[in-house]
């Protein structure tokens, strides 16, 4: 009996490290502060208990729990395996258990499993379902980029066909499941069955609430953009009754899915919330909300909160760790507000502390201080030093470095690691819009601050790709997408019209407003620069003027009555520049269109013919 309780219990321990290690380490790779990585075997135990002020979600416990229970361990070759119950179903699923980790040589056996999906899972139980779903959520796992489209329709088709007979508990358990096979946005079943009920959060259970939340921050989505407000609503109501740590994790959910907050009490009452435990908030919680509050849609709502948060935070910097800190500073970059005192300490903290950065926090506090023009050649030193040293995915690392152009450092070997063609295959290969727009940002300003540059560029073909897919994307989603795109075809159009000479700065800026200059070489003195003048941070560069130039600054905006951007065009005045306002509506074109560049050219000199005498003449010269 006694070894029998300890082989049950050696099981149990390998399950536990299996699970940890081998399923949601995998999961969550990409999640660079997922509220549930802090997760440890020994605490495992800790959630039987029905404590509330637990520090981890006791429903991610619960959650472990029920894979455990649907599943059974065998070791073999010193390595921990898990045979579900599905295998006595069937005698391809019981061969299938058994070469798991040969499954792509064997197209025969694929094949042959396709076939059982498709003809025999009506006749399966509920557990029974859950059991072969998810062992083909565990092939999925272990066998990154396998076909398996037809079982996944067949697996979606059988759900659909038994959601009326499912309960509440029942459809979360199935979610779950379905979870661990691949892109949740491929199944019909997980998207409605959603949609319903993430509306309903305040009328549930507490930890059934959480559970939804927990698979909606899996599915990375609202479904349906018509139960947005609603489910915001939702969240409102729930966030009442709820501790810090669950605040923490309502908080991790809203910053992970498409939703831009635009509920006003949600925002009031999360940050009431907040401060009003502010002695028991751990580093966590505070990143969590920080990282929800950069989720608002308005600055104006925004604002006023996020005074009282940095301030609140002010003398107690040393609690927290980097990221939690670090995420905390972001949150001024989407109300343009930023208590310089707060920052300074952190800064302080961080250069103390270089080391525990992560490359995702050094890109919050570079963004930090391109945007409200913060200069601290020690911090950026450091943080370079820390990039070069160690390797990093290829997607921050490209973020890093276009932060650092912001910054005016040009950083040769950083450019050169990354317009290396290691780092340009995996930034391509992986299809992401925003590593093809750096790209792109980074090659043009080789030309424009590096002319003596003599490493590897971005090649024609892959620029190509690249300009494609930054202009038929959608730019509604983020302003600096809008900025970033913009500029870089007005870019090439100015060099066309002008000339390279002609083109003395690019900047992009990680704020709302982006400038370009352009000089034209003709008999004009702007008027001197007075002295004791302060430049306006949301332009956050000096360039120099020097005489018999026409000086143009161009600035993408979104709407010419916003305050901001007439601001931005007095600053270019002051500075003896002539504004030209493109707007962003006349630049979301089509990249199908062959007059797309004709388009833009025709768009910036009937700007400057309607915006200033001299150039006109000099157009006309």
């Amino acid at each position: 009996m006694a070894n029998a309780l300890q082989l049950k219990r050696l099981q149990t321990q390998m399950c536990r490290k299996f699970l940890f290690t081998k399923v949601w380490k995998p999961f969550e790779k990409q999640n660079k502060m997922c509220f549930y990585r802090h997760l440890n075997i020994d605490a495992f135990d800790a959630a039987q208990t029905k404590e509330r002020n637990l520090k981890k979600p006791s429903h991610f416990f619960e959650y472990r729990q029920y894979i455990l229970e649907n599943c059974h361990q065998t070791v073999y070759n010193k390595d921990v395996r898990v045979v579900f119950d599905a295998s006595a179903h069937n005698p391809i699923i019981k061969q299938l258990t058994e070469i798991k980790y040969d499954f792509p040589q064997r197209p025969d056996l694929m094949k042959e499993l396709q076939v059982y999906v498709q003809n025999e899972l009506h006749v399966l139980s509920y557990d029974e379902l859950l059991d072969v779903t998810s062992l083909i959520g565990t092939y999925v796992l272990h066998n990154r980029g396998t076909d398996i489209k037809a079982i996944k329709a067949a697996l979606d088709q059988e759900y659909l066909n038994r959601r009326g007979n499912l309960t509440f508990q029942q459809t979360l358990k199935c979610i779950d499941v379905l979870v661990r096979c691949g892109k949740n946005n491929k199944f019909w079943f997980t998207l409605k069955s959603l949609s319903k009920y993430c509306t309903l959060l305040d009328k549930m259970d507490l930890k059934e609430a959480l559970h939804v939340l927990f698979l909606l921050y899996c599915y990375k989505k609202v479904p349906g953009s018509d139960v947005k407000f609603s489910f915001q609503i939702a969240v409102n109501n729930l966030i009442q009754n709820i501790n810090l740590h669950e605040l923490g994790l309502v908080g991790y959910t809203l910053s992970k899915v498409n939703l831009k907050i635009s509920h006003l009490d949600l925002i009031k009452n999360m940050v009431n919330k907040l401060l009003s435990n502010i002695e028991d908030i751990d580093s966590q919680t505070l990143e969590c909300v920080s990282l929800a509050l950069t989720k608002s849609s308005t600055r104006t709502a925004l604002e006023p909160h996020v005074v009282k948060l940095q301030e609140s935070f002010l003398s107690t910097v040393d609690k927290f760790n980097i990221s939690s800190l670090a995420c905390l500073s972001s949150v001024g970059l989407r109300s343009d507000i930023l208590n310089k005192d707060l920052f300074e300490r952190v800064l302080v903290k961080v250069k103390d502390n270089i080391h525990e950065c992560t490359l995702y926090d050094l890109n919050m506090l570079l963004a930090v201080c391109a945007t409200f023009n913060v200069e601290d050649k020690e911090f950026f030193n450091l943080a370079l030093n820390l990039f070069l040293s160690n390797e990093h995915n290829i997607h921050p690392s490209i973020e890093f470095v276009r932060h650092l152009i912001c910054l005016e450092i040009f950083d040769v070997e950083s450019i050169k690691r990354i317009m290396s063609e290691r780092s340009l295959s995996a930034a391509f290969k992986s299809k992401s819009y925003f590593a093809m727009r750096d790209t792109v940002f980074i090659d043009t300003t080789i030309d424009i601050e590096i002319p003596t540059y003599d490493g590897p560029r971005l090649d024609d073909k892959r620029k190509k790709k690249a300009l494609k897919a930054v202009r038929g994307h959608d730019f509604i989603e983020s302003s600096l997408q809008i900025h970033t795109t913009a500029l870089s075809v007005i870019f090439e159009i100015c060099k066309k019209l002008y000339g390279t000479e002609a083109v003395a700065w690019k900047k992009v800026l990680p704020c709302d407003h982006s400038v370009i200059i352009i000089r034209l070489n003709k008999c004009f003195n702007p008027e001197p620069i007075p002295t004791d003048f302060k430049m306006n941070k949301n332009l956050a560069f000096h360039p120099t003027i020097k005489g018999d130039h026409i000086w143009i600054g161009i600035v993408v905006h979104e709407n010419k009555q916003d305050k901001m951007v007439q601001t931005v065009g007095r600053q270019l005045k002051i500075l003896g520049y002539t504004p030209l306002m493109v707007p962003v509506s006349k630049l979301m074109i089509s990249c199908k269109s062959k007059s797309a560049n004709e388009y833009i050219e025709d768009l910036i000199k009937t700007e400057l013919n309607q915006h200033s005498k001299l150039v006109q003449s000099y157009l006309q010269s």
